[in-house]
């Protein structure tokens, strides 16, 4: 006989954003406009003298003050993007992993269910073949004296771990599919339901006569197995 072991997980939350507040372009390049207008300053005056080597220092100094900065910023820009992307995709696959280990947890505790609460002709098998489950239970056995009353949903015996949902001043999309997931209740679907008749000694039934009959007869057999 094999018992229910609570499910327990620990879930990382997702990496912090790359977003960052930047500087619009005019306060970036404040410092460079003054440099620039004495680059174009320095560029006029070899034209007018010829002195190429004025005219090449000036167009290295716009490059230099103007140009590099508006590169700077749409590559750092373009890196973010691209590191954001990589953050949103490699954290949906680790939470859809997580919701694989959920779905096997859900499966294997309905399969114990089933199986230490077996329907009626399961149980008259095990009286009839004398199988090695016959009378296995015993009062030491947390279940001892649980019966099958019926079929039903119960509650997943589990938990999520993960960080608590606090205040924040942005948002982020993956933090809420964490505490949805977190937060999420799940059911087992189509399994036994019991009652103990070791915490209910007194149990009432109503019902029409041979329902009552057959529902008593259900209970005998399986104290019987």
């Amino acid at each position: 006989k094999e018992d229910i072991i609570s499910f327990s997980l620990n879930v990382d939350s997702p990496p912090q954003s790359p977003e960052a507040e930047e500087l619009p372009l005019v306060l970036m390049l404040g410092s460079s406009m003054a440099m620039g207008t004495m680059s174009v300053f320095t560029i006029a005056m070899g034209v007018m003298s010829k002195n190429y080597m004025s005219m090449l220092m000036g167009g290295g100094m716009i490059v230099g003050t103007m140009i590099l900065p508006i590169v700077t910023k749409f590559y750092n820009k373009a890196q973010k993007e691209k590191k954001e992307k990589l953050r949103q995709r490699k954290y949906k696959e680790y939470l859809l992993e997580v919701e694989g280990k959920i779905t096997d947890a859900c499966q294997k505790q309905s399969s114990i269910i089933n199986q230490n609460f077996p329907n009626l002709n399961r149980c008259i098998d095990v009286i009839m073949n004398a199988d090695k489950s016959l009378w296995e239970r015993t009062s030491e056995h947390n279940d001892f004296l649980q019966l099958r009353v019926g079929i039903g949903e119960r509650d997943f015996d589990g938990r999520l771990i993960g960080q608590q949902k606090t205040f924040e001043l942005e948002e982020d999309n993956l933090k809420e599919e964490l505490y949805g997931l977190c937060e999420k209740k799940r059911i087992l679907k189509n399994v036994p339901i019991t009652l103990s008749f070791v915490d209910n000694r007194f149990v009432g039934v109503v019902g029409q006569n041979t329902e009552l009959l057959r529902f008593v007869n259900n209970l005998l057999i399986q104290l019987t197995s």
